[in-house]
């Protein structure tokens, strides 16, 4: 059980924290320093590429992945 809900929780722990941390860049603009604001670039991109990472995974390809080996495993099985 532990298993099946770590993967999906710990995505949409890194889809809510990128989120939370682009509108706090948004509505923080003036807080951050000219000498952060490259920190604060690389941070929010490496976090949206993820970000794009558990998206894709959960809506893409792997998702048809493992819809085609359900549907063939059901098959075999009749």
């Amino acid at each position: 059980m532990l298993n099946k809900i770590v993967t999906p929780i710990l995505a949409m722990g890194v889809v809510i924290l990128t989120l939370v941390l682009f509108g706090a860049v948004l509505f923080q603009s003036g807080a951050i320093d000219a000498t952060r604001k490259d920190l604060a670039i690389y941070v929010l991109g490496a976090l949206s590429s993820i970000c794009g990472m558990v998206i894709s995974y959960y809506f893409g390809s792997s998702s048809g992945s493992v819809q085609k080996t359900d549907y063939m495993e059901k098959l075999l099985k009749k």
